[in-house]
């Protein structure tokens, strides 16, 4: 029968994918927002009304997900969350450290992870977002 300790190597290969995956997005969101704003900066003279709304749309979009999502952080406080616990569980894996420095480590970096929260602005009696 497994022990729930021997679970935590799947956790750190999950974190390692998390990290990599939020990473990944919070880049692509980047990019495209970076240069969804550049073509309608550029081009806004060639293009139609729908085509620069369009773009314009999927700009703050892209901004909106990546601060509602908090996706700045998200990545790194995984990897770090790997990080700590990754050479924890080598120790462990060799029998240089016990299962409660192990257990104690897996906690803390359960905190580096946090809750995933999103975060939305808050409105204003005129329906914008403050400071809008």
């Amino acid at each position: 029968m497994e022990k729930p300790i021997d679970s935590i190597g799947g956790y750190l290969k999950l974190w390692h994918r998390y990290a990599g995956l939020w990473q990944t997005i919070y880049t692509v969101l980047g990019v495209t927002a970076t240069t969804a704003s550049l073509v309608v900066a550029s081009f806004a003279q060639d293009l139609g009304t729908s085509w620069i709304r369009t773009i314009a749309f999927v700009s703050a979009l892209a901004i909106g997900l990546i601060g509602a999502l908090d996706l700045r952080n998200r990545g790194k406080n995984y990897r770090a969350a790997w990080r700590h616990l990754n050479p924890i569980w080598l120790k462990f894996q060799s029998n240089n450290c016990t299962e409660e420095e192990l257990i104690k480590a897996y906690g803390e970096a359960e905190g580096f992870i946090g809750n995933f929260d999103v975060t939305l602005p808050a409105i204003k009696g005129n329906g914008r977002p403050e400071g809008a």
